[in-house]
């Protein structure tokens, strides 16, 4: 059959319209875009490994092995996820028992007390639309900002935002690691002077001792006490005791 120059040009917009839509579909369904999930055996991605697309499932990983033929079932130690996927795992097979879920890089799970270290019997992937992926960088950046705002009082610059993002994309950090981080830095010890010097002003009526400032700062940095804690402990004091009885007798 011979197509005229308008027949070729309809046959073509169909040809094309077919395959818009069936990119659309594959984009739709997490296929197509390129990304992929690696479980490996050991941590930092290395041993054997196993390779998922989006949209696929393991059921039972007693009936797997690794690259180097190596059972799979209770021997997963990181994973490395490319592409807008997130993984669900589970400590049992055909996906019951205890579930986790991760968006980006494991290079080891033996973090968090190795709660999902070579116990992993089953997974599923599944395709993130930009949309999720948005919205969970949303809301690490938040729990970042609000762990510099009540350690440091202040907000993240960019550079930092962007390593503790990593760190708890990546190490799965939660935000209480974040905040624990924090008080590790030499920023946090002036902040805690600054803490202590505050409350001796507004309790006392003066500037902290040095004693005083070393001692309270030690509880702060050390065994992790809150400002209120440092107010508490002063309010508890007879110096304290002396001058509200002071000011009440006038």
């Amino acid at each position: 059959m011979r197509y005229t120059p308008v027949a070729l040009l309809l046959t073509g917009l169909v040809v094309s319209c077919s395959a818009s839509g069936a990119d659309h579909e594959n984009e739709r369904n997490g296929r197509g875009h390129g990304g992929s999930v690696t479980f490996y055996q050991d941590t930092d991605f290395r041993g054997g490994s196993i390779t998922l697309e989006a949209d696929e499932e393991i059921e039972n990983l007693t009936m797997e092995q690794f690259s180097n033929g190596g059972g799979a079932n209770d021997r997963i130690s990181s994973i490395r996820i490319q592409g807008p996927i997130e993984v669900t795992v589970y400590r049992d097979s055909r996906f019951r028992g205890a579930s986790r879920r991760f968006t980006g890089d494991v290079r080891s799970l033996t973090q968090d007390g190795g709660q999902w270290n070579d116990v992993i019997s089953s997974i599923r992937t599944e395709f993130r639309s930009r949309r999720d992926a948005r919205e969970e960088r949303a809301e690490l950046d938040r729990a970042i900002e609000r762990a510099f705002r009540d350690t440091l009082g202040r907000k993240p610059d960019q550079s930092e935002q962007r390593k503790y993002r990593t760190q708890m994309i990546e190490e799965n950090w939660s935000e209480k690691d974040v905040r624990s981080e924090l008080t590790k830095t030499e920023e946090y010890r002036t902040v805690v002077e600054r803490i202590v010097a505050k409350a001796y002003r507004e309790l006392l009526g003066r500037e902290a001792d040095p004693g005083g400032l070393r001692n309270y700062a030690r509880h702060m940095l050390q065994d992790n006490w809150s400002e209120e804690d440092v107010r508490h402990s002063i309010r508890e004091g007879e110096e304290y005791r002396q001058r509200t009885r002071g000011s009440e007798s006038k």
